[in-house]
């Protein structure tokens, strides 16, 4: 453990940004660590709204890893409770962050278990989208270190719990229940739809 910790610090410096940081490069920087994350519920309505056969399953087994990877992080946030570069008085910090538990970070777990997920559909285009998101992943884990809100370690522990959750949501014992899931949704979708055609709301 402490060859770990030692590692750890000795990359998050390498990471880290230098002192004086500014203009288009802090900008990029903070553009990834906090604007990236958008691409995972904007990738999963995309799916939805596609309603071809096997994505909308796909889109809730992913909506189910994520909410397993929500409570996992928070789990071990309470149990870890590592503190976050800023509040050991370590490093360069760049970005505003409440002064809370660090490990593992919820940027990462979100976009990586959706990404861990994706890339396992049948469909090639949530496949492509997965890849996509778990790039998205890395960049914002690369960007959170960078500006000094967590430590690299925070950023493989976030990966490693979202490779376990979708793991989870793969398994054969989940399909029954996320089919069932599903099969709800797309009831209240289409319930919610009929209202404004009913009432004559979306008629041109």
């Amino acid at each position: 453990m402490p060859t770990l910790l030692a590692l750890n610090l000795t990359l998050f410096q390498h990471l880290n940004a230098p002192a004086g940081l500014a203009g288009a490069g802090l900008w990029i920087a903070a553009f990834l660590a906090e604007a990236l994350v958008a691409a995972g519920p904007l990738v999963l309505a995309a799916g939805w709204l596609r309603g071809r056969p096997g994505e909308r399953q796909a889109v809730i087994g992913a909506l189910a890893a994520a909410a397993l990877g929500a409570v996992c992080a928070a789990a071990l946030g309470a149990l870890l409770p590592m503190p976050r570069p800023f509040m050991a008085g370590i490093g360069h910090t760049y970005l505003a962050h409440a002064a809370d538990a660090s490990f593992p970070s919820d940027h990462v777990t979100l976009l990586a278990t959706l990404g861990f997920v994706l890339v396992r559909a049948r469909s090639a285009g949530l496949r492509v989208s997965g890849a996509g998101l778990l790039a998205a992943a890395a960049a914002t884990g690369w960007a959170r270190v960078y500006l000094g809100v967590h430590f690299p370690l925070d950023i493989a522990g976030a990966f490693a719990l979202a490779a376990c959750c979708a793991a989870i949501a793969a398994g054969a014992s989940t399909r029954p229940l996320l089919a069932t899931l599903t099969a709800r949704a797309e009831q209240l979708y289409r319930y919610v739809l009929a209202r404004p055609i009913a009432r004559g709301w979306l008629n041109p």
